[in-house]
């Protein structure tokens, strides 16, 4: 991912974020018929502000044709690259989540129906910034749905922050509340612990 204008010059021909989108959507159009991909979306699961060093943190998932599924977590900080505008800083991560992912799925075996692929975070020093708490071990996993507890807990939480579970989910996973994965389960309560979400 370009760090500076100089980089996107170099890469895109441009240092626009509205032209260089216009051009990644053409790309990530030819990149998804050419995968035959039945799925794939994008979700921002923490916007930039001024206390998480202005990091924008998004999600983009994939399913395919022949049964591979990926999702990819991604943050660009625009306090370490310099970038004051919050939409330029949420379409670079969106950008930098869909390149990952489409890296990520390209790169498994096509597998049998009753495989599942497990799914992982990776760490970078900008998603560090964008949590300000201490990294945790990633204990929940995308191949195994949300347990009785998360449920109940979620459906709590939900109703003492008088938010409407079901319009959150969609709008994070494009998914109902039972489908979740134990993964995105998690992902739910990390949005209530925050309580500039509403």
């Amino acid at each position: 991912m370009p760090k500076n204008n100089n980089d996107f010059i170099t890469l895109f021909g441009s240092s626009d974020i509205s032209q260089i989108e216009e051009k990644i959507d053409a790309i990530m159009a030819n990149k998804l018929d050419e995968l035959k991909a039945k799925k794939f979306n994008q979700s921002l699961l923490s916007p930039p502000t001024g206390s998480n060093g202005s990091t924008a943190i998004s999600r983009s998932s994939i399913s395919l044709a022949d049964g591979r599924e990926a999702s990819a977590i991604s943050a660009i900080s625009g306090q370490m690259r310099g970038i004051d505008n919050n939409e330029d800083i949420v379409a670079l991560s969106k950008m930098r989540a869909s390149f990952d992912v489409i890296r990520l799925v390209e790169k498994l075996p096509i597998l049998s129906k009753d495989q599942q692929i497990i799914d992982v975070v990776p760490e970078n020093g900008e998603l560090r910034i964008g949590f300000s708490q201490k990294k945790k071990e990633f204990k929940h996993r995308f191949d195994k749905t949300l347990s009785d507890k998360q449920l109940k807990t979620i459906q709590e939480m939900s109703v003492q922050r008088g938010i409407n579970i079901t319009s959150l989910c969609d709008k994070m996973f494009n998914k109902q509340l039972k489908e979740l994965s134990s993964a995105e389960a998690h992902e739910v309560f990390e949005y209530f612990k925050d309580s500039s979400k509403k």
